[in-house]
């Protein structure tokens, strides 16, 4: 019964890494960015994360403004093309290429704080 379970629970992880960005896209469409932002990271620290401004960035996305969107931030690129890739992998069963997807993912956000804090 528990395998039946653990392999129930797998086929559903690997669905689980398209909700992400299927819900940005959704919350973006029905304009849930009007929601007031407040990011304790940038008021207590006095500086901006990787994450900073990426609603707007989703947003510009999803218009087809694609250079605004990758002005404004580029970890809406990121974010959705880690989640789709990730998908890939898990559909492939090639697990061991997610610790490589996930440093690379890191990568990027280090990249985007230093960029959004010069």
């Amino acid at each position: 019964m528990i395998l039946n379970f653990s392999l129930q629970l797998s086929k559903y992880r690997n669905i689980l890494n398209l909700f992400v960005p299927l819900f940005i896209f959704i919350y973006v469409f029905f304009q849930g960015s009007y929601l007031p932002h407040f990011c304790l990271f940038e008021e207590v620290l006095k500086i901006k994360c990787s994450f900073c401004d990426i609603t707007n960035s989703f947003e510009e996305l999803f218009k087809g403004n694609f250079i605004s969107a990758f002005q404004i931030n580029l970890m809406s690129y990121v974010v959705i093309l880690f989640f789709l890739v990730k998908f890939i992998i898990n559909y492939f069963k090639k697990i061991s290429k997610t610790l490589i997807l996930e440093k690379l993912f890191v990568l990027f956000c280090l990249i985007q704080f230093f960029i959004s804090n010069n």
